[in-house]
Order: C-alpha cells, then sequence, then structure tokens
C-alpha cells in the first residue's frame, strides 16, 4: 500500500499502528507507561515507515506482547503465544520499567575564556551583540544547560545549543 493518509503518516504506518501493534518510541512508551530513552537503549526496532509531509523515516516498534501484558488484558494464552515468548516478554518489561538510563555527568572549569551572543532590542527589531570575556566560571549540569559566572559575578544560563556560544579551556 503506498500513500499518505493527511499529511503525517504513511498508510503502511498506520496499518502497522492499527493491525500490528507496532509504534514509535513515544507512543508505545506511553503504552508501556515507561520511559522514551528505555525504549531507544533496550528494544530493536522492528521496522520504519515514513511520516511527515517531509517523508521522515520513523522507527516503529513492536508491541504485540508487550502492551497487552502491560495492561494486562492477555487473551488466553496457550491459544495466542508460546510461553517462552510470554516469559521474554514478561522480562523485558521489567526491564523497561527498571530502565535509569546513565547518570548525567556534570563538570566545572575555571578560568575559562567564553564567546557568546547577547540579543537585545524588540522582537521586530532584534540587535545581536558579541560579547567575550576571560576568567569565567562555567558549569555544566551534564544535561544541558551551561551556568556562567563572570568575573563580575553576574551569573547566567546558556543551552548546550545555542548557536555563537564558544568555551575555551
Amino acid at each position: 500500500m503506498s500513500g499518505y493518509v493527511g499529511f503525517s503518516k504513511s498508510t503502511n504506518a498506520v496499518y502497522a499502528e492499527e493491525h500490528c501493534n507496532a509504534y514509535p518510541a513515544s507512543i508505545i512508551a506511553k503504552k508501556l507507561r515507561v520511559k522514551v530513552k528505555a525504549i531507544r537503549e533496550i528494544l530493536e526496532p522492528s521496522e520504519w515507515h515514513h511520516t511527515s509531509s517531509w517523508f521522515n523515516s520513523t522507527d516503529y516498534y513492536d508491541g504485540r506482547l508487550l502492551i497487552p501484558l502491560a495492561n494486562n488484558s492477555m487473551p488466553d494464552r496457550s491459544d495466542y503465544y508460546d510461553e517462552d515468548d510470554l516469559f521474554e516478554a514478561a522480562e523485558l518489561l521489567i526491564e523497561l520499567r527498571q530502565f535509569q538510563g546513565p547518570k548525567p555527568i556534570g563538570w566545572v572549569k575555571h578560568n575559562v575564556k567564553i564567546d557568546w551572543l547577547e540579543w537585545s532590542g524588540s522582537r521586530n527589531r532584534p540587535k545581536c551583540t558579541e560579547r567575550s570575556e576571560v576568567g569565567c566560571k562555567v558549569e555544566f549540569n551534564g544535561k544541558s544547560t551551561y551556568t556562567i559566572t563572570l568575573p563580575s559575578g553576574y551569573v547566567f544560563k546558556k543551552r548546550k545549543e545555542t548557536n555563537g556560544l564558544h568555551i575555551y579551556d
């Protein structure tokens, strides 16, 4: 089957969701009540489908055993599933629910030179000023945020992905 349902998913993606219990990581994580990162770290994608109007490829994960098991809605086991498969799915569900992931490792650097962009003005007329400072203290929380303390004592935060931020040791 080729084609699209609206601008969001291919017809094959919709079929996989409705008939095969295969879903993207975010949806299957909600159905299993686990973290999305656990799905991506522990499970292997079973297939992929095109999504969005840009034809992105999205990994889909098999939830045929996991979803009914997580919701206590398993049909009579002897009719549909092998006992070994059920046991493996139960262990996998326990592993997904206990997943913590690696702890983020933060750090602190002293006497650092930094360059950053400082925005001012209005939304309609923004103004960008390039700033640079030496002798700064930079703390990284291990996830996504830098806390920068200038030699004057002024403290501000910048995100890891911020354009124009450069930290020199």
